[in-house]
């Protein structure tokens, strides 16, 4: 009886003091987590906002990353020191919402768990997020080109380098940080062209010139990624490999310049883009030794900033072919329509002349066929006979003097 006595007291000292140990260390925790607006649409700018909190009595003695997460893409990351018990601060990013069913994570000190912390389990907040279309009536022409100008500014302005340092790894980080952003947005720009090509409707599918250029744009979206791994991981080799990939997709992409589709500065992109290879491949047979590797990572630097700037060119002649190439639907206020009822009175204007509007059933049948002389149309919601046209999904086409393929797009109709 005695021993155990002895045996069950030395069993409870042990667990007392694992749980001692368990509890020992610092907390990380996010809490107040808030998506702003609580109502939006695609295309409308979220805030993501979030508390990290280092919910303990231990210090925390290193710094550590707060990431923010959509679809497993990186479009947040903060580097934290939280030195003080209890101590806690505030991050926000913004996302520029995709129609669709997503994902939000948010972790802190993750994947690489550089804090040992009394609780590991509760280091991420995951949540899904349901996107509406911006409107039921949706261009699908100008998204295609929107997206385009939007993803190739935002890919200009991550490679328009602030250089505060002549350090070279601190070069090297700020390239990588840029080729980072630069994958957010081409991923951006391949889920939006990928949502346009799988919703242009059959009837109008001699139209539709953005399906040919997703597999180019995957691959830019796939090398600039791998770039931002190899950078930070100091391989200048692997950052060359994708360096190139991305050099040969934008002349691909350049052979489909048209009139819609002014790409034809893209060519002019992957040559500047091919000197900031040869400034990295001079930069790695240089790093390790004890001249050359400054000048090189300088004009590396000043190569990938020079290839940003013509991606600025090229967003800007998007946005002007998404304007030339668009057509309005304003109700008879002149207020542009988001929702379109079979009692609406609707004008259709067209960037020329000599308007002509199809719209075609869900089953692909022709329902209306509409010309006129000027570039306004007036449409009441109804068929070629005059009939009011039953609620469902309507693909359009929109022509005019001048134009190519014309306006493509869907709308839902409601009684």
């Amino acid at each position: 009886m005695i021993r155990l006595i002895a045996f069950a007291l030395v069993l409870l000292m042990l667990s007392g003091m694992s749980a001692s140990a368990q509890g020992r260390g610092p907390d990380l925790i996010i809490e107040n987590v808030e998506i702003l607006p609580e109502s939006f649409r695609a295309g409308d700018v979220v805030t993501i906002r979030a508390q990290v909190t280092n919910d303990s009595r231990e210090n925390v003695t290193e710094r550590f990353d707060f990431t923010v997460k959509v679809d497993n893409v990186r479009i947040g990351i903060f580097s934290v020191r939280l030195s003080a018990a209890r101590q806690n601060r505030v991050f926000e990013t913004t996302w520029e919402a995709q129609e669709g069913d997503h994902e939000l994570l948010l972790e802190v000190d993750r994947p690489r768990n550089q804090i040992l912390e009394a609780n590991e389990r509760n280091n991420t907040f995951q949540t899904s997020l349901s996107v509406a279309p911006d409107s039921n009536i949706i261009s699908l022409t100008n998204t295609g080109l929107e997206s385009q100008g939007n993803a190739w500014q935002q890919a200009s302005d991550a490679l328009n380098f602030n250089v505060t340092s002549t350090n070279l790894f601190a070069l090297l980080e700020l390239v990588q940080g840029g080729f980072n952003n630069f994958s957010k947005a081409m991923t951006s720009l391949v889920n939006r062209l990928d949502i346009a090509n799988s919703n242009w409707p059959g009837a109008f599918i001699s139209d539709n010139v953005f399906g040919p250029l997703l597999p180019h744009y995957r691959e830019i979206s796939n090398a600039a990624a791998a770039i931002n791994t190899s950078l930070e991981n100091l391989d200048l080799d692997g950052a060359v490999q994708g360096m190139s990939i991305i050099q040969t997709s934008l002349n691909d992409l350049a052979a489909f310049d048209n009139a819609v589709l002014p790409l034809a500065d893209l060519s002019q992109a992957a040559q500047t883009l091919g000197f900031a290879i040869d400034a990295a491949i001079e930069a790695q047979e240089t790093f390790n030794t004890d001249a050359g590797a400054d000048a090189a990572i300088d004009t590396l630097i000043r190569e990938v900033q020079g290839f940003g700037i013509i991606l600025a060119d090229v967003a800007r002649d998007l946005a002007q072919s998404a304007n030339n190439n668009t057509a309005e639907f304003e109700d008879d206020q002149g207020q542009t329509l988001r929702a379109l009822t079979t009692s609406t009175q609707v004008t259709i204007t067209a960037p020329a002349g000599n308007v002509m509007f199809e719209l075609v059933d869900s089953t692909g049948t022709a329902v209306l066929n509409l010309n006129g002389d000027s570039n306004r149309l007036n449409w009441s919601g109804t068929d070629n006979d005059g009939r009011e046209l039953v609620s469902g999904d309507y693909s359009f086409r929109i022509r005019w003097e001048g134009s190519a393929s014309g306006d493509v797009g869907t709308m839902t109709l409601t009684n």
